[in-house]
């Protein structure tokens, strides 16, 4: 993979897209580019607090776009199904692939085969808390998911909202399961460090070449999420030229690159270089830094080890635990203000519904932490 294209001018990408539509600035003014379309927003100044409304303008003028592009007629759109399938032309073609298949899979998963016309707003309603009731206590789906599921299948009404085509979502607040019984846990330092010096006993003394080899894969795995707080799929993602003179170059959820500079942790760059040696040692084809084949598998390992090696009293050490305990750490740090640790961690603000997330760049966070300690 290569490094990504460093854009050019001040700019605002538009969350649903990685090319082609953006907010730009010209001569002080907000305009917007659509694969080759410009045009001003008339009398909008180069602001962030004009940012909000910018981006609403441009997923508009997208919408606008698709429309004359594919012939579309707002006026056509009757049911339900023909909602869904104007959506997905829209919305779904710069998706990855596994993240349109999860939400196809929510969609499905309420509505079924079933259709409706869009006037019926109150009939809609009707079916999806009759079928909230089937998914809870005959289908058995968690809490988690089936408001993870409402709120795949309100996008689509919102996007009918904003596209004329409807004026109310029958997806209501109500219908979603309230008190969600969200099972989060959050493991202790000590916790890490003894699951960690039990897999490097195990790493020291077994005579297995291939069962050592995933045992270190696990290994650098949690010491490099006890460091930096990444997520499971970040670890899997790192490739050598990731790894900079003064930075860790993270990529991120949906593509999202960020930057963690040495300087908050120290200890991170020699972690790095024990992993690279790792990785020229044993790692044989492949572009990844641990060699893992997907980041599905990394969770099995954990589970094997676990019982393999019978660690006790360790259960919630767990990809997503530690992650959290690291944030924890970062945010109790007097010289990381919110700011930098949402940057660190890549974390968005409240916005994050809307995909637009305040990142900092190494040398930020860097400016940020010596003004905080200089300052305390």
């Amino acid at each position: 993979m290569g490094k990504t294209r460093k854009k050019k001018g001040k700019r605002w990408d538009h969350p649903d897209y990685k090319k082609g539509v953006y907010c730009f600035e010209r001569d002080g003014y907000i305009h917007t580019y659509i694969f080759g379309e410009r045009l001003s927003i008339k009398n909008l100044p180069w602001n962030k607090t004009n940012k909000d409304f910018a981006i609403q303008v441009l997923d508009k003028r997208v919408c606008e776009y698709f429309e004359r592009e594919n012939g579309f007629n707002s006026n056509r759109i009757d049911t339900f199904s023909e909602l869904f399938l104007l959506y997905k032309d829209l919305k779904f073609q710069h998706l990855k692939e596994n993240t349109k298949q999860t939400f196809l899979n929510s969609i499905k998963r309420i509505m079924g085969n079933n259709d409706f016309y869009l006037h019926d707003s109150v009939e809609i309603t009707k079916f999806i808390n009759s079928r909230i009731k089937e998914m809870k206590f005959k289908d058995k789906y968690s809490d988690t998911t089936i408001n993870n599921s409402l709120t795949q299948l309100s996008s689509v009404f919102n996007f009918g909202i904003e596209s004329d085509i409807i004026t109310t979502n029958p997806i209501k607040s109500w219908l979603r399961i309230k008190n969600a019984n969200f099972k989060f846990t959050i493991c202790s330092r000590e916790q890490l460090e003894y699951y960690l010096s039990e897999l490097k006993k195990y790493i020291d003394t077994t005579e297995k070449p291939k069962s050592k080899v995933s045992a270190m894969k696990l290994y650098f795995t949690f010491r490099i999420i006890g460091v930096t707080g990444m997520r499971r799929d970040e670890v899997f993602k790192i490739e050598p030229w990731h790894i900079q003179t003064n930075k860790l170059l993270i990529n991120g959820k949906n593509d999202r690159w960020r930057e963690f500079p040495y300087s908050v942790k120290p200890e991170l760059k020699s972690l790095l270089d024990e992993m690279m040696e790792f990785h020229k040692q044993y790692i044989k084809n492949s572009k990844y830094v641990l060699g893992f084949q997907s980041s599905t598998i990394m969770g099995v390992y954990v589970n094997n080890y676990r019982k393999m090696l019978n660690i006790k009293n360790v259960e919630e050490v767990k990809f997503h635990a530690v992650r959290k305990l690291v944030e924890n750490e970062m945010m109790n740090n007097y010289s990381l203000n919110d700011n930098v640790v949402r940057s660190l961690i890549g974390h968005t603000i409240q916005t994050q519904s809307k995909h637009y997330i305040n990142k900092m760049s190494a040398e930020d966070i860097e400016e940020v932490i010596k003004f905080n300690k200089n300052n305390t």
